[in-house]
C-alpha cells in the first residue's frame, strides 16, 4: 500500500472513528485547516459560496438553504477534503434535523403555556358577554330596518303629533218672538177650554 492509499484510509478512519465524536461542521473545519485550504480557495474549487461554507463549518443551519440543496454542497465540500461526501452529507442532514427539533422544543417551552392551558377554552367575563349580545341584537335590528325599509323615527314622530278633531257646529235654536209665542199659548188654551151650554145655544149674531 502506497502513501496516498494509506492517507485515504486514515481519513476514512477519522470519519468513522476519531471525528465521530465531533459534529460534521467541526470535522470539515479541522480537515480544511490540516490541508491548509482557505475558505476562499475552497469556494473557488467547489463553486460554493464562502458564506455557505462558513455556515456549514459553524453549523449555522438557519443560514443554509433547504436540505435538497445543502446535501449536495456538503458532499462536494467533503469530497474536496478527501472523505466520503455522501456519508458526510447524510450525517449533516441528520444533525440539522435534530437541531431543528431541539429548537422547536425550546420554543414551545419558552411560550410559558402548557398543553393543558392551550387546550382550555378562554374565559369570557359576564360583562363582555352581555356587551357582545347587545351588539349582536343591535346589528340584527338595524339589518331588519334596512331590509324592510321601515323607519322607526318617522313612526314616533307621527305618534307624538297631536291630531285636531273638528266638532260639528251646534244647531241654532229657532228664535220665536215673544208676541207670537204668547199668542200661540193663548190659542192652545182656547182649544183646550171646554165650551159651556149657554155658549152652545146662543146663535151667532144675536
Amino acid at each position: 500500500m502506497n502513501r496516498q492509499e494509506q492517507s485515504g484510509t486514515d481519513k476514512q478512519a477519522a470519519v468513522s472513528g476519531e471525528h465521530q465524536v465531533v459534529s460534521v461542521g467541526e470535522m470539515l473545519r479541522q480537515l480544511r485547516k490540516e490541508k491548509g485550504i482557505s475558505i476562499r480557495d475552497a469556494a473557488k474549487e467547489t463553486n460554493i459560496s464562502a458564506s455557505n461554507l462558513v455556515a456549514i463549518e459553524h453549523e449555522n443551519y438557519t443560514d443554509l438553504p433547504a436540505n435538497t440543496f445543502i446535501r449536495g454542497q456538503v458532499a462536494i465540500y467533503a469530497n474536496l477534503l478527501g472523505i466520503d461526501g455522501n456519508q458526510v452529507a447524510r450525517r449533516f442532514i441528520v444533525e440539522r434535523e435534530q437541531h431543528q427539533q431541539i429548537d422547536g422544543q425550546k420554543g414551545s417551552k419558552g411560550s410559558g403555556m402548557s398543553a393543558k392551558q392551550l387546550a382550555e377554552p378562554a374565559h369570557v367575563s359576564a360583562v363582555t358577554l352581555a356587551v357582545m349580545m347587545l351588539m349582536l341584537i343591535g346589528l340584527f335590528v338595524a339589518g331588519f330596518f334596512l331590509y324592510t325599509g321601515w323607519n322607526p323615527f318617522s313612526y314616533l314622530q307621527r305618534e307624538q303629533t297631536p291630531t285636531v278633531q273638528l266638532s260639528p257646529a251646534p244647531e241654532l235654536e229657532k228664535v220665536v218672538p215673544p208676541a207670537a209665542e204668547e199668542m200661540q199659548q193663548q190659542a192652545q188654551i182656547q182649544e183646550n177650554k171646554p165650551v159651556s151650554p149657554a155658549e152652545q145655544s146662543v146663535p151667532p149674531g144675536n
